[in-house]
């Protein structure tokens, strides 16, 4: 078994001096409570996953107990003062702000990255994920790695002799990292890889348990749809080469018996070969395991599908996480009615919906979106020769755009934006003041319109179905 460790950035205490100040005020003259993220915590891993530095934007929730009671319930703040690996933490909105004199004597605790909602929520758990599908730029690239971790910090006491709460926090994942190579030289390439064990590796639905020290042990995970392999694919495939190339998964801590965890290689052309580690394993949190598997390109053998993916329809919105999608709408409109698909081609107005046809799942190209998390929900976007392309809409009927600024025709007349929600899967709206609006096919006969148009709708005429890019086992 080989191990190391990410030195210095998971450190399990990372302690900063605390900053002396008046008892009721902070430097800024506010009775707002000050927090500082420790030394090298999170969030861009440098490329030999060494040291991490602090994002600005990055979110965490914030808790406070005193004498055993609530004082408060996930308190959104963010990064806005990155140096390095610390930061300055300040609050989201004022609603949800610590003041200093009704903290003063509380114990803090925080989490990244931020779930929930503000204000709201159960004191001691909060909803995370390890996902099972996760995705890397390209090979050697590691900076995906920070969009799967989970972190949680120390209990932290306020004291009235000082004017910031320092947050200690320590990485609860584990990182592989596997070099893979070649025996010897071939034509293929790789696009997507599975990291598969007879124990759990991800969940896609879990808690964070927020009471307590944060270990490396996976204690702090309550796991409610456990996984037993991380998908991993690749948005540039790299050549198979005898010279190795680097793959790097995000798990849950675990010890794996010899020969239990294996390691399968999708190709583009539709190809598999799968390999076991050898030795039993032990991922740690706050650590990387690193691995380099040599593998015979004479054991590669066609996948059980046509490209070694199957489309797997998502029926609700509690299902859904970040992947690549075929969005489809089932429309029902008085005498109108069929399934189309949301075409991913550039458009600052009225995209065209496709009619689904038999054989689009086998070859999609021109379909498939990448859904990603993002604040208060999720970026629907493609990419095309190195320009990557938003799903945007604002209040307008015809507002509805595919462009790189997120912005479309009525710009800059009407705010355009690119954050979206799902309810049920019925629904997709824009996660702001546009919420009145939904986003699907649409004719409207009564006024000479005879032809489709994709546009942000006031009334539902259907529901979307949504058909999520996963591993052919």
């Amino acid at each position: 078994m080989k191990k190391q460790y990410i030195v210095s950035a998971f450190a399990a205490a990372l302690l900063l001096g605390a900053c002396q100040s008046s008892p009721l005020k902070n430097e800024e003259g506010s009775s707002a409570l000050s927090f500082v993220a420790g030394e090298l915590t999170r969030t861009a891993f440098s490329t030999d996953l060494t040291s991490l530095s602090w994002t600005e934007g990055d979110r965490v929730g914030i808790f406070a107990s005193r004498d055993g009671a609530s004082e408060g319930v996930n308190y959104p703040y963010e990064v806005r003062g990155a140096e390095g690996g610390s930061a300055k933490l300040s609050a989201v909105s004022s609603q949800w702000q610590y003041s200093y004199e009704a903290a003063s004597g509380s114990t803090f605790t925080a989490y990244y990255p931020f779930a929930g909602t503000a204000g709201e929520g159960n004191r001691f758990v909060v909803p995370v994920s390890v996902p099972s599908q996760q995705a890397q730029k390209a090979a050697g690239d590691p900076s995906h790695l920070s969009s799967y971790m989970v972190l949680k910090s120390a209990p932290a006491a306020a004291s009235e002799a000082f004017g910031e709460v320092n947050l200690h926090f320590r990485n609860l994942t584990a990182v592989v990292e596997i070099e893979v190579k070649a025996g010897a030289s071939n034509g293929f390439r790789i696009s997507s890889a599975v990291l598969a064990a007879d124990a759990p590796l991800s969940f896609d639905r879990g808690n964070l348990l927020l009471e307590g020290v944060p270990s490396g042990d996976g204690s702090s995970f309550q796991i409610n749809d456990a996984q037993d392999t991380v998908a991993l694919s690749l948005a540039s495939p790299f050549a198979l080469e005898t010279s190795g190339s680097k793959l790097y998964f995000t798990v849950v801590p675990g010890t794996h018996e010899a020969a239990s965890v294996k390691l399968r290689l999708c190709t583009e052309n539709g190809y598999v070969c799968e390999t076991a580690i050898p030795e039993g394993v032990t991922f740690e949190g706050n650590g990387v395991y690193r691995k380099t598997v040599t593998v015979d390109p004479s054991d590669f053998v066609p996948s059980a599908g046509p490209s070694g993916y199957t489309w797997k329809e998502i029926a609700s919105a509690a299902d859904i996480s970040e992947g690549e999608y075929i969005i489809s709408y089932d429309f029902s409109y008085g005498d109108h009615s069929g399934v189309f698909l949301l075409p991913c081609t550039p458009v600052d107005r009225n995209p065209v919906p496709a009619e689904m046809f038999s054989g689009v799942f086998a070859n999609p190209d021109g379909y498939v979106w990448t859904v990603s998390s993002s604040t208060g929900g999720w970026n629907i976007s493609f990419s095309s020769a190195g320009t990557r392309y938003y799903l945007a809409g604002c209040d307008k009927a015809q507002g509805l755009a595919v462009s790189s600024d997120g912005k479309g025709y009525y710009s800059p007349d009407a705010a355009y934006g690119t954050v979206w929600t799902f309810t049920g899967t019925s629904d997709m709206q824009l996660s702001t003041s546009v919420s009145s609006r939904r986003a699907m096919p649409w004719i409207d006969p009564a006024n000479g319109l005879d032809h489709f148009e994709w546009r942000m709708a006031k009334s539902d005429t259907g529901g979307f179905v949504l058909y999520k890019k996963t591993l052919a086992e």
